[in-house]
């Protein structure tokens, strides 16, 4: 029983110490939502161009692509606070997007297709504005660039193209759990994701 309560102990006093945060300044965050924007306009974009009837026309006489799927949002940021309340950092996130192929007559799926791959980098700045030793309340806004590839065009024997764009990205309200090793769920609104997405960080 002595031996098990020393071994608690010690766990216990092990864990206080990798959770102290003390002057830890950096900071990694992954995390992963949605819904990603562009795959609206694509969806939408590429059902008008390539409907039921027209998509025979460049996938063969039977097949039409029939749901067009999203694989979500994944994110990685990476922060620096010279102050406790005040963060800056560079954000890089990937988006893809998939469509069904199926078969007009036998309704079977024949395979997926990429329609679109997007790649965003930003940066921008983090404001902590309620801190106490497990909680914070943080806002963030981030600015930069991406880049997406249109690989659609493959199917019309017309290559893949890349189109650059501005990215705008921020967090309304974002709630953080844990001292060095935590958990986030945030609401995000901008050209990457317009939603939810959650995640876990590390400071060092």
């Amino acid at each position: 029983m002595r031996r098990l309560l020393l071994i608690m102990l010690c766990l216990c006093l092990s864990l206080r110490s990798f959770a102290d945060n003390g002057d830890d300044r950096h900071e990694v965050a992954f995390s992963y939502g949605g819904i990603a924007p562009a795959a609206f306009a694509y969806s939408n974009y590429f059902n008008l161009d390539f409907g039921h009837a027209s998509i025979g026309h460049y996938l063969g006489e039977t097949d039409f692509v029939h749901r067009m799927k999203n694989i979500g949002v994944f994110s990685l940021a990476c922060y620096y606070h010279p102050l406790d309340w005040l963060a800056v950092g560079a954000r890089t996130s990937v988006t893809s997007d998939y469509g069904k192929i199926m078969n007009a007559n036998t309704y079977e799926l024949s395979r997926y297709m990429s329609i679109f791959r997007a790649y965003d980098i930003s940066i921008g700045v983090k404001f902590v504005y309620f801190r106490r030793p497990w909680v914070r309340l943080y806002s963030e806004v981030f600015a930069g660039g991406g880049a997406l590839v249109d690989d659609s065009k493959r199917y019309m024997d017309a290559g893949k193209t890349v189109h650059g764009r501005f990215v705008f990205q921020s967090v309304p309200i974002g709630v953080s759990v844990g001292k060095r090793l935590g958990c986030f769920l945030q609401l995000e609104l901008g050209t990457s994701i317009i939603g939810a997405s959650g995640g876990i960080s590390y400071r060092f």
